[in-house]
């Protein structure tokens, strides 16, 4: 396969302003039918653009288990064919259980009350169904289509020459060549590809079925540990099926490889704990192998191209968000399209924050897995270990650690005195410092204000996903942060309660929002602000079979319930002054709130609440009571 470029692969103003070529005979063409490619196909076709996907079929002999968190959810639904993987009958997973550098085991559920659920998904099957949605919404697909060159023309266009088994060669023109041919990189491997030196790593894979089922608390799980030199991962596909596999040094694999596949393959996994020990009894059947090393691009995008999905970068398979990777890539990557096919003066706005947007995911994946690396180092004191955690990752452009901006020392000292406040009364004092900054507005990238942070100069608009202007704005009119978040939660769509203070504690450190209200004395024997009564007020919706069978729902006021505390235990901010105090907000009714449950306290008289058993909210942190969240 050639790639032959005729033009910057940078954004210009030239091509900016360039009206779409009469000559593309489609918006896009697409190569590669995989999750990224039948998504971005999908939503293009949707959007009133013409494309074209070319699509090899899927090896069955190496397709392979992957794990699809809860929060995939929510792309799959912006996609529209949640409800088609939804009635695929995939096997349904409650989270994972980790022994990663320790004996131990660990158990990571998506959530505390065990109720939400991911999908153990069988990738073949998988991307059946995404190419069958892309299909449907009316982008054309040809199949068994191998390309074998992509050229990039002077007049803004792109040709695409494919050949089909036993046909001769054809040729398609497009206004984008999007490549989402994963791995292969049909356009990314063409000069753009660029490979992290530290994490060259081979995976080996073998389908293991076991009829009586696994010895296991949640067989649903996904099981991950480390060994000396490398770690391994088992994703069932169903009660008596599972995929394991185990990643090793890919510089060395091939020299320490035995005389088979499966001799090698038998030999890594023996090297584990757990997972071997698992595997005793249980029959083997195919095995194979793959690359697993970890790579990013110099470009991700260009007048004629875009980088979508793994085409673009190859994050750490432990994050088990390889899918969810891939799915948000083809959002923004058609949004960035859409921008530039019905708004040409901004394509090099749309095609740089796609770029941005790419690396920005890549540095925190990256980022993660150097950290996972220096635990296991810790335990596993070995080349592999020692070699991935001492990787530096610099900051990726526009990048704002979250984590890190929530627990600089003036951002905690905010929300300490937020939280000691009996009130608020904001003020700005000259006002908040606004720049213009590119964003995603519907399906467009437009140019709007956004705030500026030293961590930002350039501008950011949202973090943790709460919009920093917007919250700004009407913070200066409400007196308690209660009243904030419900009409923040009112106006722009339901954010977590940390996510807001811990937003708000932003801007009162970064910016020129102040909070003049002090405390006063009986405030300071009470030991809690005041506006935590307003907890003890809290409607809580059960969400009961009545509610499933979709009649109202029942309310319960004035219930003493912990959920800040618990929020914000569960974010970057602790609270140990509220451990006893905002469990014994006096003045609360007592009442009765059926389904609840409680833990960190002794029972539910001492947290002020009378509550019928519920189901048990799991292992929970010291500090703070738990409510179930299927009250909620």
């Amino acid at each position: 396969m050639v790639v032959s470029n005729r033009s910057s692969t940078q954004p210009s103003e030239a091509a900016a302003t360039r009206e779409r070529p009469m000559s593309a005979a489609f918006d896009a063409v697409v190569i590669g039918g995989g999750p990224a490619g039948s998504a971005i196909a999908r939503l293009l076709a949707l959007w009133g653009h013409s494309g074209v996907v070319l699509t090899l079929a899927a090896d069955a002999a190496r397709g392979a288990a992957e794990s699809l968190p809860p929060s995939t959810r929510k792309l799959l639904a912006t996609i529209g064919v949640l409800e088609s993987v939804d009635g695929a009958g995939f096997y349904r997973t409650t989270g994972n259980t980790v022994w990663w550098g320790m004996r131990e085991g660990h158990v990571e559920r998506f959530d505390a009350s065990g109720e939400a659920s991911g999908y153990q998904v069988y990738r073949p099957e998988l991307d059946r169904i995404l190419l069958a949605g892309a299909a449907d919404a009316g982008a054309k697909v040809i199949c068994d289509a191998r390309v074998r060159r992509v050229q990039l023309e002077d007049d803004g266009c792109a040709q695409v020459e494919y050949q089909r088994d036993g046909q001769r060669s054809d040729a398609v023109t497009c206004r984008f060549a999007l490549d989402a041919s994963g791995r292969a990189g049909v356009v990314a491997r063409r000069g753009f590809r660029r490979h992290e030196p530290g994490f060259l790593t081979q995976a080996f894979v073998g389908e293991w079925k076991r009829d009586a089922g696994w010895d296991l608390p949640d067989d649903s799980h996904t099981l991950v540990e480390t060994c000396t030199a490398g770690w391994a991962w088992s994703v069932p596909l169903s009660a008596t099926i599972r995929h394991v596999g185990v990643a090793v040094d890919g510089a060395t694999t091939r020299v320490r490889r035995g005389p088979t596949l499966q001799g090698t393959y038998r030999a890594e996994i023996g090297k584990t704990r757990q997972l071997s020990g698992l595997m005793a009894g249980a029959t083997l059947g195919r095995v194979w192998a793959c690359d697993a090393s970890l790579y990013s691009a110099h470009a991700y995008a260009g007048p004629q191209f875009l980088l979508i999905g793994d085409a673009a970068s190859s994050i750490d398979p432990l994050s088990s968000f390889g899918v969810k990777k891939a799915l948000a890539s083809a959002w923004v990557g058609a949004v960035a399209v859409h921008t530039c096919l019905t708004h040409p003066d901004r394509q090099a706005v749309a095609l740089d924050f796609f770029s941005n947007r790419e690396q920005q995911v890549y540095a925190a994946s990256l980022r993660r897995s150097c950290a996972y690396a220096r635990e296991a180092y810790e335990r596993h004191p070995h080349p592999f270990w020692a070699e991935r955690a001492g990787t530096t990752v610099p900051p990726a452009n526009g990048e704002i650690d979250e984590d890190t901006l929530f627990r600089a020392p003036d951002v905690q000292a905010a929300f300490r005195r937020l939280k000691e406040s009996p009130a608020i009364e904001l003020s700005l004092s000259g006002g908040i410092g606004v720049r213009q900054c590119a964003l995603i507005h519907d399906r467009e990238i437009v140019i709007d204000e956004a705030i500026s942070l030293p961590e930002a100069p350039d501008g950011v608009r949202f973090i943790a996903g709460v919009d920093l202007l917007k919250l700004g704005e009407m913070a200066c009119r409400h007196r308690q942060v209660p009243d904030l978040f419900e009409a923040y939660c009112r106006a722009y769509g339901a954010v977590p309660l940390p996510s807001l203070l811990g937003s708000l504690s932003v801007l009162l450190a970064r910016t020129n929002l102040e909070n003049t209200k002090t405390r006063t004395h009986e405030e300071d024997q009470a030991g809690f602000p005041s506006w935590l009564s307003w907890l003890a007020h809290v409607p809580i919706r059960r969400r009961s079979t009545a509610c499933k069978a979709g009649r109202p729902a029942e309310h319960f006021s004035r219930a003493m319930i912990c959920v800040l505390c618990e929020l914000c235990v569960r974010s970057v901010f602790s609270v140990p002054r509220w451990q006893r105090s905002c469990l014994l907000v006096r003045e609360a009714q007592r009442t009765e709130v059926p389904g609840m449950s409680w833990g960190g306290v002794d029972s539910p008289a001492q947290a002020g609440v009378s509550c019928r058993p519920g189901r048990r909210y799991g292992a929970v942190p010291s500090r703070g009571c738990m409510l179930d969240r299927r009250c909620i």
